[in-house]
This record gives C-alpha cells, structure tokens and sequence, in this order.
C-alpha cells in the first residue's frame, strides 16, 4: 500500500517562502490542522488533483470519469462509454441519450462543473469536431479542456497542462484512435516541475477576470 501523503505547517511556510500559493493534493493526501489554519493566513489554496499519487501494482489506475456528447458524438459515446467500463472506469454520462439535435454548450457545461466540483477524476466530451466543447469548457475557471486529435496531444496536455478534460472530434476520429487517446490522456500523470508555475500563472489570469 502507497504511502499516504501528510501536509504540516512546516510545509505551508516552505511553500510560502518560495512565492507558492496553491499545493496540489491527491483524495489521500492528509492535511494536519496547523497545516490548514496556516494555509488560511497565507492565501494558500489546496487544489485537489485525484492522478497525482495513483499508483497501482503494475494495474491500470481506476478513475471517475464524466462523459457527455451533443447528438453527433453520441453513437461514438456509447462505444466509448462501454469501453471505459469494461477496462474498469466509473463512468457518469450526463448524454445525450439520443441523436436528437442537442446544443454542445449545454452538454459541456455539465461535464465541465462535474469535473470541477470534484465529483469526477476527468470529464470526456464528444462533438464533431471536439473544438466547440473545448471552448465551452474552458470557460469554467478551474478546468483545462484539450482537444486531442492524437496520443502524443493527449500525453502532453496532461503531462504539461494538467489538463483536466479531454475533447474529442466524431468526426475526424475513428473508434479505436479515440479509444487510445482516452487510455493515454486518464493514464498520464501531470508531470508538475517547471510546468507547475505555468498553471499558477492561468490560475492568476482566471482570478482577474472572475467577478467579485
């Protein structure tokens, strides 16, 4: 068993000095509370990422994950959908449930909200193209769509962006290269490090143009 993660104060100050003002943490991570008063003081906000310590004995790592699509991604959903849970993913679709006409912008909103309140590890989101839905989505402070056209796009905007959600085009992918960017986008871990201050500074951008 993988050995949980403590936050102290001693930890919040380090942080602190260095100019850190948020420290991501993982569903296990276990913050002390001297360690969340001095946060308080500090402005130091702890940001829940769920793939920072996922580590299985050579097992493929089970996530929660939101899926949704307007009615031209919705035939390769269901596939998708069905692909996810058999590879033993927790799956939430939000739909469509038909190939209906439906407007993109309410379906990426839903998955954008559920990925940003926690109640999902990754949000999926399939329309023609994948670009509306990705626009839609990074709308919402917090979230970080990638429209990923192949797994070389899907690792990097995970390793790099920390990208949370991950847009898909039906009709420029077929069905088994949308398989292996889903696989390579929920299996690839954001590699922190240098690009760690390069989020903190989208952080700070969504901060200045969130209403007060």
């Amino acid at each position: 068993m993988a050995k949980k993660r403590i936050i102290t104060d001693i930890e919040i100050t380090e942080a602190w000095k260095k100019g850190i003002r948020s420290i991501e943490i993982d569903n296990d991570t276990i913050i002390t509370p001297q360690a969340q008063d001095s946060a308080k003081v500090k402005n130091i906000i702890f940001v829940k990422n769920p793939v920072v310590s996922r580590v299985s004995n050579n097992k493929i790592n089970k996530f929660i994950i939101t899926i949704g699509s307007d009615h031209s991604g919705f035939k390769i959903k269901e596939v998708l959908k069905r692909y996810l849970l058999d590879s033993g993913h927790q799956v939430k679709d939000i739909g469509t449930f038909t190939e209906e006409p439906c407007d993109y912008p309410d379906i990426s909103y839903k998955v954008a909200i559920s990925v940003k309140e926690m109640q999902a590890d990754f949000g999926i989101i399939i329309d023609g193209t994948g670009v509306a839905s990705s626009i839609v989505a990074n709308k919402i402070p917090g979230i970080r769509a990638a429209c990923c056209t192949n797994e070389t796009m899907a690792k990097i905007s995970r390793e790099h962006n920390d990208a949370n959600i991950l847009t898909l085009g039906s009709k420029i992918l077929g069905e088994e290269l949308i398989k292996n960017i889903c696989t390579t986008f929920i299996n690839t871990s954001f590699s922190e490090g240098r690009h760690l201050n390069r989020i903190e500074k989208i952080r700070d951008i969504e901060k200045k143009y969130l209403k007060s």
